[in-house]
Order: structure tokens, then sequence, then C-alpha cells
């Protein structure tokens, strides 16, 4: 239980200033990314505005998908259009742009939190862990790539680390408001991205089955209630997307939940020539030992720490454990692998920064926190010095702003495309899509 004083030393006024820059840190990396004037970085760059210009002026998203974040970015665009008088599509240019940049360095305030936690009742209140891995949260290469490419999963992440938290306040103290904040954010992953919510339903499920298993966690009847109101809400939001939005996504996901194994085993493209066979062996033998190590290292530091860590330490690091096992193994053998690695990654921080704060100091913590940094921190400032990377062209994009003119009626045409260039045809010459790869095989 959190007592006024561990609150102070939690969110004294150096905490928050640290959990401020590594944030700020976050909006000027992706902020350097975006640039200036109408074009996205990235592969899907201007996925959102296309989307969101739909949203404007038909009331309907142009494609089937999970809302919420076009219907921020909407609503952002809506209110500079108005406010300002500035043209629409500028205004969405523009919104896009800003929610892009401010709202997934949010997911630093969560991890920095909790890991701020995890180092006051450690005895290290002025240790930089915290900041390291607020930073991470941040800046962390894996999720700087996303911006323009994975632009729903970003945000979702926010919703991720935001969930982590509340679910370790909620085992503390299973109060209403901390029940609320867990359902809460799981309803916003369910609006938001199916990778990213199917990962914080597996996740919230093995937390929760870890929780209720330990000898000293409150009766059933009291947590059965619980977990059944928040299925529900999830449950009505994933209903509300299949009815107005995305049935297909979501008939997608209930035939993973209902049979996980064949969707983990499932190849999405023909099986790789024998003569690999022994390189595949080689690199799945790496893998399982990384996971294992990982794990190993994990349940060794929380058996060694247990008598001062509560259930809900406990609950959060072996079930965030097992479900980053479960969903980065190398039997995730379709086409989400590299997107569950790359959602897995937000948990392993949480659960790698805990091992770190409750290891013992030495060379070898120094060591882990060094390599932390050069493969997440560093990368992800370099890119934003390097700026975001586009599809297209300067001399391209002007090119094909000017062939917009020969389209007499762009709501009735069709403009084949090659992937990556699809959504800034459709932003700029307003027209429907298709991929090549899409029509050669039709």
């Amino acid at each position: 239980m959190h007592t006024q004083i561990e609150k102070y030393r939690i969110l004294n006024p150096l905490g928050f200033v640290s959990c401020l820059c590594a944030y700020m840190l976050g909006v000027c990396v992706r902020a350097s990314m975006l640039g200036v004037g109408e074009r996205m970085p990235g592969v899907n760059g201007a996925y959102s505005p296309v989307q969101v210009r739909s949203l404007l002026e038909r009331g309907a998203l142009g494609l089937p998908d999970y809302p919420l974040m076009f219907a921020i970015h909407a609503g952002i665009a809506a209110i500079i259009h108005k406010v300002t008088g500035l043209a629409l599509e500028p205004s969405i240019v523009l919104a896009v742009k800003t929610c892009v940049a401010l709202l997934p360095p949010l997911a630093a305030i969560p991890v920095f939190i909790l890991c701020r936690r995890w180092c006051v009742r450690a005895g290290c209140p002025r240790s930089r862990l915290p900041f390291i891995a607020a930073t991470m949260a941040s800046v962390g290469a894996p999720f700087i790539l996303m911006t323009g490419n994975f632009d729903k999963n970003a945000l979702a992440l926010v919703w991720l680390a935001a969930l982590l938290l509340a679910l370790h306040k909620y085992m503390e103290r299973r109060s209403a408001g901390s029940h609320a904040a867990t359902t809460l954010f799981l309803v916003l992953l369910g609006l938001t991205h199916i990778g990213t919510f199917t990962v914080g339903l597996l996740l919230w499920g093995c937390v929760m089955a870890v929780f209720v298993m330990q000898p000293s966690a409150p009766p059933l009847r009291v947590t059965v209630p619980a977990i059944a109101v928040t299925i529900l809400a999830v449950a009505v939001a994933e209903g509300f997307v299949f009815w107005k939005f995305d049935p297909a996504r979501i008939g997608r996901l209930l035939e993973a939940m209902a049979n996980p194994f064949a969707f983990a085993f499932k190849q999405s493209g023909p099986a790789p020539p024998m003569k690999f066979a022994l390189l595949d062996v080689v690199l799945v033998t790496v893998h399982l030992g990384a996971l294992g190590g990982l794990a190993a290292l994990v349940f060794r530091t929380v058996n060694k720490n247990r008598s001062r860590l509560s259930n809900a330490d406990t609950a959060l690091i072996y079930g965030s454990v097992i479900a980053i096992v479960f969903i980065t193994g190398p039997w995730i053998m379709n086409d989400t692998s590299p997107r569950l690695i790359f959602i897995a990654v937000l948990p392993s921080i949480v659960a790698g920064m805990f091992t770190v704060i409750h290891h013992a100091p030495g060379r070898t913590r120094r060591v882990l926190v060094a390599i932390g940094i050069l493969i997440m921190i560093v990368p992800g400032l370099l890119q934003g010095v390097f700026g975001g990377w586009r599809i297209l062209s300067d001399e391209a994009y002007a090119d094909l702003k000017a062939s917009s003119v020969h389209i007499a009626h762009p709501e009735r045409t069709l403009v084949v495309a090659m992937h990556g260039m699809e959504w800034d045809v459709a932003w700029v010459l307003h027209t429907r899509v298709a991929l090549a790869s899409a029509v050669r095989a039709s």
C-alpha cells in the first residue's frame, strides 16, 4: 500500500522534471522526423490524413479500421480548421503531425512512475534508472521507427503502458478507481489497434491469473466479478468496432482467440527450402535461449527479492514475462511476428528495468544499462537527427501533384500503385487506390 510519503517521493518535483524531459525528448525527435510542410514520413505516413479527410468530408472512414486514432486526429483538425480559418487539408496535416509528435511519447509517463515506485521501495530514490526507462519508452528505436509507419500501433502503446501501471495499482489497492482505469485502458486498446489490443488482453489475462493464484490473493468472490466487468466492457467496445467499423479484423481476432495454436503456427508464405533447415534450427535455438535467459533472470530476481516485493510486483512481472515469451517465440510463424516483437519491447523495458533495479549495484547493472542505452536510445536519437524517410522524392511528389489536373473524375478513378506509394496517391489525387500486387493476384 502506498503511503503519503512514498507518493511524494515518487512524484516529487525532481521526478516530475525528469519525466517531463524524457517525454519532451520523444516529442522533439518525432517533430524532427515529421518536418514541416504537407508531407508525412514513412511507408504509411499519408494513411491517417486520407482516413481523417474521409471522416470529416463523408462522416465515415475511407477504409475499414479501428477508429479511435482517426477520431482524435479529425477532432483536432476540425478545431484547427474552424479556429484558424486554415483550409481543410492543411488543417488535417497539421493535426496529424501534432498528434503523432505529442501522443506516443506519453508512454514514458507510466513507465517512469512504475520504475520510480520500485526505486523508492528498493531504497534508491535518487537513481537515474526511471529516467532511462522513460527515455527508452519515449525515444527507443522501435518506437521511433513506428513514426509514419505504424502510427496506430504507437498510440496504442501509450494505452498499454498505462494499462501496466493501472494493473499494478489495482492489484495493490483493489479500489474502484484503479479497476475502472484498468478497464478503460483495455477499452482504449480495443478501439485503437488490433495487435496491441491482443497483446494487452493476453498480458492482462496472464497478470491476473498469476495474481489470483498467489496464496495471499483476495478471494475469488472479489476478483471474479471485477474480471467479468472488464471482459464485458471490452466485449462491448469490440462489438461496437465490429458493428460500425471493421468486422473483418474482429473476425480474425475471434479466430485467433478460438484457436491460438493454429494462429501461431500458421505460416503466411511457402515453407523455406530444405537447404536452410540447419540455419533455421540454429536461429530458433538462439531465439529460445534468449527468451529462456530473460525469463530465468527475471524469475531469479523475483525469487531473490520476494520478501520485499508485493503481490502486485510479482504478478505484474511474472505475467508480463509469460506474455512476452508467448508472443515473441519462434512458434509465431506468420507475418504478425515482427509487429508482435515491436509491441513486446514496451513490457520488456518494464520487466528488464525491474530486474536491473533489484539487482545488486555494480558492474553488471552498469553493463545492462549501457547495453540498453546503446540498443534503444542512441539509434532512436540518431533517427531524429537524420529526419524522417519518405518514399517519394520531392521531385516525384511534385510530379504527382501536377498529374492531378489530368483526372477529371477522381471519385470514379482507381489508381494502381506500388506498395508505399498508395497513400500519397490517394491523398494527392483524391482517388481510390489498389496495390499492383493485388491486381496481379486477381
